[in-house]
């Protein structure tokens, strides 16, 4: 996961939706790019 450019705290929520396997609603470009890179739905 490429997190350069992410907060620490944008970095746990996916951390946290991708281990329990969780949708994730967010409007930040850079975490919906993070999130997609990595296979995580999005609502």
């Amino acid at each position: 996961m490429n997190t350069c450019n992410l907060a620490a705290y944008d970095v746990a929520y996916l951390n946290l939706a991708k281990g329990a396997n969780l949708a994730l609603a967010t409007s930040d470009a850079p975490v919906r790019a993070a999130a997609i890179a990595e296979g995580i739905v999005l609502i």
